[in-house]
């Protein structure tokens, strides 16, 4: 929910509201659509880090290089970049282009996101 997210938590809550079913942890989000190089991705694209079969933490590309994901315990959900953290590989989820870019997110994003560790979830 809106009051506490986890990294994988974040992407599904997301995409459900464009209508995507994913699943709900980084481990079986990796398998959503077809792997990428971090370098093709585009808006609405999945960001993972770690190896691929075992990632460990997810985002959602904005284009240009940003994201937005849920980054720790107790935190807003932020943007970032792949220049500060750079993802492992990318993966592109059919029908996941999102009329979303960095400075739009930046505006409207809740104060209420906080981030949430869920014990058993990545």
């Amino acid at each position: 929910t809106p009051s506490g997210f986890d990294c994988s938590g974040l992407v599904q809550y997301v995409y459900s509201h464009f209508g995507i079913n994913l699943g709900r942890t980084t481990y079986t989000q990796q398998y959503a659509g077809t792997k990428i190089s971090v370098a093709s991705a585009q808006a609405g694209d999945l960001y993972f880090w770690g190896s691929y079969g075992s990632a460990y933490h997810v985002a959602i590309a904005l284009g240009g290089g940003q994201y937005v994901m849920a980054p720790a315990p107790g935190q807003n959900v932020m943007t970032g970049s792949v220049s500060s953290y750079t993802p492992s590989f990318a993966v592109r989820v059919l029908g996941s282009k999102f009329p979303i870019d960095i400075k739009q997110f930046k505006q409207r994003q809740p104060a209420g996101w906080r981030c949430l560790l869920l014990p058993g979830y990545n």
